[in-house]
């Protein structure tokens, strides 16, 4: 079972296990889950894509072989069934960056050769800051805590005269250092005392949302969970440069500057699907990742699972015309993109809006709209730019 979040002062304890359900646009409950109707005229099974085919020039991919294959004609608007696959991924150091490099067999069966860079700084960075270290954070809360209360203490005129210390996870302890001598002055005391039993609990509830915020976390009703628009949208800048490489490739393969939202979500949808799957890890070291791998990770180890691919692809995407959720199922996540269902795919439907549903975790390739699931769900619309 996959660990998606857990009580407030439980993950290094007892844990508790619940729906990772985050973002700051929208979260959705028990919507349905829907298919669009039938094609009067089913489409016709297309042939058998292309095979390995040759490795690029110059390319790290290894000794494989064939001979080539020539790339067929795009239809943006129809996806294969059975377009083969590719599957090369490749890492370098080129200094300050990671040179990626992935091969790839999109839904109309063209192959894609795409290199882009991700900064080092950005993937550590990645590394140090997401998730849940318990006594970081709450290290991090009593600081910020602790000097909330004492500007509050200055705004008041009441420095020198009282004292406010912070301790444990966000626990106080007023002591008076000097009595006031005058009336006015006991007065403000007193009036201080009011604000620290009336107004402190709203204070700790504000830092301790920020404190979160800042690790790509929320806190729901005394539960942790994963912010995934937060940490989509904080990874789209680390991810330009893939961005534009999957773009200018899938513009390429059209013969246009830039690709429909359709053709590029077959697409990024392959090229994630052809990633390799791996379940990160609920913990590293003393921090609680929540078996999450953010988007830098992904791209620059070459793997990932359903929400990790996910968030990645979201992160990607969000720069697109059409709008993308996060959608979430129990122990699964998948991609709703925007736009009109084609025959026999499968959708859900958010307000007034249609979202393809996209089986973005592999390792199988199912094109958008192949995915059929029922019942009900939970989603997070990501932010765009």
């Amino acid at each position: 079972m996959k660990k998606k979040g857990c009580a407030v002062l439980g993950c290094l304890g007892t844990v508790l296990l619940i729906a990772a359900v985050a973002g700051v646009i929208g979260i959705g409950t028990m919507f349905r889950l829907s298919e669009a109707p039938p094609s009067p005229e089913p489409t016709p099974e297309p042939p058998p894509g292309p095979g390995p085919g040759p490795a690029p020039t110059g390319a790290p991919w290894g000794t494989r072989r064939a001979t080539p294959t020539p790339a067929p004609a795009v239809d943006p608007d129809r996806f294969l069934s059975h377009p083969g696959e590719w599957r090369q991924f490749a890492r370098d150091d080129d200094g300050p960056r990671y040179r990626l490099r992935y091969g790839f067999v999109d839904y109309s069966g063209r192959r894609h050769d795409v290199s882009c860079g991700i900064s080092k700084a950005a993937v550590d960075k990645a590394r140090r800051v997401f998730g849940w270290d318990q006594r970081e954070i709450a290290s991090t809360l009593n600081a910020d805590l602790q000097e909330a209360v004492d500007a509050e203490i200055a705004r008041r005129g009441l420095t020198g005269f009282v004292r406010v210390s912070i301790s444990e996870y966000g626990s106080w302890r007023r002591e008076v250092v000097h009595t006031p001598e005058d009336e006015a002055g006991r007065a403000q005391v007193d009036r201080f005392d009011a604000w620290l039993r009336e107004e402190f609990m709203s204070l700790f509830t504000r830092i301790e949302a920020r404190t979160f915020r800042r690790h790509g976390l929320l806190v729901r009703d005394r539960n942790v969970q994963i912010d995934y628009n937060r940490l989509a949208v904080e990874s789209t800048g680390d991810v330009q440069s893939c961005y534009d490489a999957l773009l200018i490739s899938a513009g390429s393969a059209t013969g246009t500057v830039a690709a429909s939202d359709r053709y590029f979500m077959g697409v990024l949808l392959a090229f994630f699907q052809e990633l390799k799957y791996e379940r990160p890890p609920d913990k590293e070291g003393a921090r609680d990742i929540f078996g999450l791998w953010v988007p830098t990770q992904v791209l620059s180890d070459g793997k990932g699972d359903c929400d990790s691919k996910a968030l990645a692809f979201a992160s990607i995407w969000r720069q697109r015309s059409a709008r993308v959720i996060v959608i979430l199922v129990p122990e699964h996540a998948l991609i709703g993109v925007e736009g009109k269902p084609g025959p026999q795919e499968s959708y859900v439907r958010v307000g007034n809006r249609y979202y393809v549903l996209c089986e973005v975790a592999g390792p199988g390739k199912l094109p958008p709209g192949h995915k059929s699931i029922s019942g009900t769900f939970e989603y997070v619309e990501i932010e765009s730019t």
